[in-house]
């Protein structure tokens, strides 16, 4: 058997979803980074320097290898399988290193995140899940008008409300690629905008960073 853990470089801290999610998306490939940063590299290779690569290892020395197969990197993350004989020995090393070079650390088996310090103080605000209401405003415009609030469940403030959208694909772009939101959740709150001038799409998880960034708050 064998047991992974990712690091990778993040310019602000994640939550615990967002860390899952992106940990699928590399591990299945379907986001190669491109960008080069040299925490990583730095990570990389003083890791190595305890324990190089298993590809790297005389066959002789195998066994005492912590790896189960070559790691999985780009120049932002490193995804490694070691050996569950070795996990004590082998994981306060990687967590000590991606604090060291501030970097993220993400256990995928216990879907535990692990932040370096700099970037913990913002992190007690994440995972504010919550529905998006969207509403039409009355008709009369060149194009259509909507409003968009953010019921958090955590608060018992209602709505905040953000400044209104005009026009239709300028909304999808903005659930789409501000939000995250899906295209099956967009496609099904325009049929209820059409039907009832309102929408929800449920299970939506911001953070602080984000509400200030989109003018919710």
């Amino acid at each position: 058997m064998s047991y992974k853990l990712a690091i990778w470089h993040s310019e602000r801290a994640v939550s615990d979803k967002e860390a899952a999610d992106l940990y699928i998306k590399l591990f299945e490939q379907k986001k190669i980074p491109i960008e080069q940063h040299i925490d990583v590299y730095a990570f990389y290779n003083e890791l190595a320097a305890y324990y190089p690569e298993i590809d790297m290892v005389a066959e002789e020395a195998l066994d005492a290898s912590p790896w189960s197969c070559t790691h999985d990197r780009s120049g932002a993350h490193v995804i490694v399988s070691m050996l569950d004989e070795k996990l004590a020995e082998v994981v306060p090393l990687i967590l000590k290193l991606a604090e060291r070079y501030g970097l993220v650390c993400f256990d995928p088996q216990t879907n535990k995140l692990h932040l370096p310090s700099y970037l913990q103080t913002t992190a007690n605000s994440l995972d504010r899940g919550g529905t998006l209401l969207i509403v039409e405003m009355e008709e009369g415009q060149r194009a259509p008008e909507y409003e968009v609030g953010f019921n958090d469940q955590s608060s018992t403030h209602g709505a905040v409300k953000m400044a209104q959208i005009i026009g239709a694909e300028k909304l999808v772009s903005f659930l789409r690629s501000e939000i995250g939101v899906d295209a099956t959740a967009v496609e099904s709150a325009f049929r209820e905008l059409k039907i009832h001038h309102q929408a929800f799409i449920h299970d939506v998880v911001l953070s602080d960073a984000d509400l200030i960034v989109l003018g919710l708050v």
